[in-house]
């Protein structure tokens, strides 16, 4: 799960870019699981379930709802530690959305003005053009500013736009059922109560088992 950090926005002659007030930053490391057990695959059935959860939490909270943990765990036959983490996932997808979106008003409105400024002191000859360019961008301003509280969030959406290609549905049910989660508490180790990873070297190079209620799930190569 990714944390919050706070960020500044730096603007130079050349460039504007983004970039951490912290001086040091989480690490997250990816990797693939492999030799799956049966009970591994049994498991990982269970992320269609969490990701419907998952977007069902963030409707909710992009409406003003407040969920009913229990009736949602029961309806999607979850314990409430998965609920916990879809919970915390939609409202890091939530804020990302919103962020996204002030980044790219500020990105419009940067535009325009440049657009303005060459609207009136660029070639006569360029004018009806750059009008209409202006105009386009204040559409997508306009546009942007609607959706300011409520940006629109769309899981498999490169997939969904991809309709006109062979096999379109199934990498856009796959893009809507990716991932699966179990949140932990500060004082466990190795994952918690759930899943747990352990930790073994070969050759000098970390694998992890990776287990779920003490059955080996599949093997995790960093």
């Amino acid at each position: 799960m990714a944390k919050t950090i706070d960020i500044r926005k730096i603007t130079t002659s050349q460039c504007e870019y983004y970039e951490s007030t912290a001086t040091r930053l989480p690490e997250t490391f990816t990797g693939r699981l492999k030799g799956i057990t049966p009970e591994g695959r049994t498991l990982l059935l269970e992320r269609r379930p969490f990701c419907r959860l998952l977007r069902k939490l963030v409707k909710l909270r992009q409406s003003g709802e407040i969920p009913d943990k229990p009736a949602l765990c029961a309806a999607f036959n979850l314990p409430a530690r998965m609920y916990n983490t879809a919970k915390v996932a939609a409202e890091g997808i939530i804020l990302a959305a919103k962020e996204s979106q002030k980044a790219a008003l500020e990105n419009i409105e940067y535009n325009i003005n440049r657009q303005v400024v060459e609207v009136f002191n660029g070639p006569y000859q360029e004018q009806p053009g750059r009008v209409r360019k202006l105009m386009r961008l204040y559409k997508q301003q306009k546009k942007l500013l609607a959706r300011q509280d409520r940006p629109p969030i769309h899981f498999g959406r490169k997939f969904f736009h991809d309709q006109e290609k062979a096999g379109w549905k199934k990498a856009y049910d796959e893009a809507r059922s990716d991932r699966i989660g179990c949140l932990g508490s500060a004082d466990e180790t190795a994952g918690n109560s759930t899943f747990q990873l352990k930790t073994l070297y070969v050759d000098g190079k970390p694998i992890f088992n990776l287990y779920h209620s003490g059955k080996l799930m599949g093997v995790h190569h960093a």
